[in-house]
C-alpha cells in the first residue's frame, strides 16, 4: 500500500552487500522458523509465535560482529582498533567521485580520514588545540569556547542541533506513572536556567519532540509548562496539580500563605510515602551539560520535598539499563542528528517499540497515539499529514513520557590553517558534504598537507 515514508524511509535504507550478509539472512531465516513452529507447538497463537520467532531472527543479526565493513562511499575500510581509532582511505571507486553535484565538484580530496576516539571533550578539545586533530565532531563543551576563539587557527561554528535533550520517565513504576507528577515536574523544571546557566545561552528551549530546525514538522503551539513564570509561580503551580490529584506533604512546599518553603515527607495518593526517586545521566567528562542539567533537576525536585537521587553512570552502562534492562527511574539523556521525516515519533513512543533493544524507552502506550502515529506514515496529503504531526506532539505534551529540556547549538571546532572544504548545515559539519569536498590549502612552504 501506499506510504508517505517511501522516499524518506524505504528508498533511503541500508544497502548491504549479498556476498557478506546474505549467509546471516538465511541463518536469520532457519530460526525465524523454528521459534515460530516451537511457539505454535507450545499453543501460542499465530501472531505471538510470529513474534517470538522475528525476535529470534532479529538478534541473530543484531549480535553479528562485523570485523571488516563494506560501503559504497567517498571513502573505504582500512583497519581500527576498538575505542582508540578508525582508518578509513580514499575510495577510487566512489559513484561522485570528480562529478558535479549540486554546483559542487566532489572528490574525496584526501587520501584518508583517522577517526580517533577520546575519553572527554576536555581531551579531544585538547587536541585540537594542539593540532593532533583537524576536526572535533562530537561537538566542543560550551566552557571552552571562549577559548579555542582566541586561536587564529581554529574556527568554532556554530549550528542549531537537529536534535534535543531530555528527561525521561519509566512510565511502567510509581510515582513516574502518574500523568500529575510528570506534569508537576515539568513545572518545576527551569529550562531557562539551564540554557542561561550550563549551556552560557548555546542553546534553545524547547517544548515538544521535533526540534525547531525541522521547520516542516515543528508544533511550536504545545503546553509550555513554566514558561515566562518565576520560580514562586511555578512551585505554586506544581503544588496545585499534586494536591488536587491526593498528594500531600510533612512540610508542604507552599505554606498556608502562598509562601514558598522547601517541601518534606511526600506523601502519595495511596498513603504510602513517596520512594526516593534516581535521576540516571552520563558522567560529566561524557557530556557535561546533560550531567549538570541532572544534577540540577535533582536539587528542583529534592526542594519540593521529592526525595531525589543523581546518578551519573558510564554511558555504555545507562544504555543498558534504559535499553535492555528498563531498569530507571529517570534519565536525561539526548537525541543527535535526528531525520527530518517525523516517522521516528512511532519508534520513540509507539507501545509496539517496548520490547527489549526498542527505542520506547519509556514504556509509553496510548491506543490513540498508537492509531495516529500509524496513521500519519500512511497519508500520502502532505499537508493532511503535517496536521497529523502536529497533533501528535502536543498529545505527547499532554501525557510527557518525556519532558524535552533544551536544543542545543552544536559547537564543532575546525582547523583552517591545513584544510578548506568544510559545509556548514542543520546537525553540524560531519556531514557527507564535508568529507567529499574538504582538501589541503597551501602551506606556507607551498606544500600540501594531507
Amino acid at each position: 500500500r501506499p506510504l508517505a515514508t517511501l522516499y524518506t524511509r524505504t528508498l533511503t535504507s541500508w544497502i548491504v552487500q549479498k556476498r557478506q550478509w546474505g549467509s546471516l539472512i538465511r541463518k536469520a531465516e532457519k530460526r525465524l522458523k523454528e521459534i515460530t513452529e516451537t511457539e505454535k507447538a507450545k499453543g501460542k497463537g499465530e501472531e505471538k509465535a510470529l513474534e517470538a520467532g522475528l525476535q529470534a531472527a532479529l538478534k541473530v543479526i543484531r549480535t553479528h560482529v562485523v570485523k571488516r565493513p563494506v560501503g559504497l562511499g567517498p571513502f573505504k575500510f582500512k583497519t581500527w582498533k576498538a575505542r582508540t581509532y578508525i582508518q578509513l582511505l580514499k575510495n577510487d571507486l566512489f559513484f561522485g567521485r570528480g562529478r558535479e553535484i549540486a554546483d559542487r565538484e566532489l572528490g574525496p580530496f584526501i587520501e584518508g580520514v583517522i577517526f580517533k576516539i577520546y575519553d572527554s571533550q576536555g581531551g579531544a578539545t585538547s587536541a585540537l588545540e594542539k593540532g593532533d586533530i583537524d576536526f572535533l565532531w562530537k561537538g566542543i563543551s560550551h566552557g571552552f569556547v571562549r577559548d579555542l576563539m582566541q586561536n587564529p587557527d581554529i574556527k568554532v561554528q556554530h549550528t542549531l542541533d537537529n536534535g534535543y535533550r531530555y528527561l525521561a520517565f519509566n512510565l511502567r513504576k510509581a510515582p513516574m506513572s502518574d500523568p500529575a507528577f510528570r506534569q508537576a515536574l515539568a513545572y518545576l523544571i527551569d529550562k531557562d536556567f539551564i540554557i542561561e546557566r550550563i549551556l552560557h545561552s548555546l542553546g534553545k528551549r524547547i517544548d515538544t519532540v521535533i526540534p525547531p530546525g525541522n521547520t516542516s514538522y515543528f508544533n511550536p503551539n504545545t503546553p509550555a509548562y513554566g514558561k515566562g513564570m518565576d520560580r514562586g509561580r511555578r512551585t505554586q503551580e506544581a503544588y496545585r496539580i499534586l494536591n488536587e490529584a491526593g498528594y500531600r506533604w510533612k512540610k508542604p512546599p507552599v505554606d498556608s500563605h502562598g509562601g514558598i518553603q522547601n517541601g518534606e515527607g511526600t506523601i502519595m495518593p495511596d498513603g504510602k510515602a513517596m520512594p526516593s526517586v534516581t535521576i540516571l545521566t552520563p558522567p560529566a567528562e561524557y557530556d557535561v551539560e546533560v550531567a549538570t542539567a541532572g544534577q540540577m533537576i535533582q536539587e528542583w525536585l529534592k526542594d519540593f520535598g521529592i526525595p531525589t537521587l543523581w546518578e551519573p553512570v558510564a554511558f555504555g552502562s545507562l544504555l543498558n539499563q534504559i535499553r535492555n534492562e528498563k531498569d530507571f527511574d529517570m534519565f536525561v539523556m539526548g537525541w543527535r542528528s535526528l531525520p527530518i521525516d517525523p516517522d521516528y515519533l512511532k519508534r520513540f513512543f509507539h507501545s509496539s517499540y517496548g520490547y527489549p533493544m526498542g527505542r520506547n524507552y519509556t514504556g509509553y502506550s496510548n491506543i490513540e497515539f498508537d492509531r495516529m502515529v500509524e496513521l500519519q506514515a500512511q497519508t500520502m496529503d502532505a499537508k493532511a499529514r503535517r496536521k497529523i504531526v502536529l497533533d501528535l506532539q502536543s498529545r505527547l505534551m499532554v501525557d510527557l513520557p518525556y519532558i524535552p529540556l533544551y536544543v542545543p547549538f552544536r559547537l564543532e571546532g575546525i582547523r583552517i590553517d591545513r584544510f578548506e572544504g568544510w559545509i556548514k548545515m542543520l546537525g553540524g559539519i560531519g556531514n557527507t558534504w564535508t568529507f567529499c569536498l574538504v582538501r589541503p590549502i597551501e602551506s606556507h612552504e607551498g606544500r600540501k598537507e594531507r
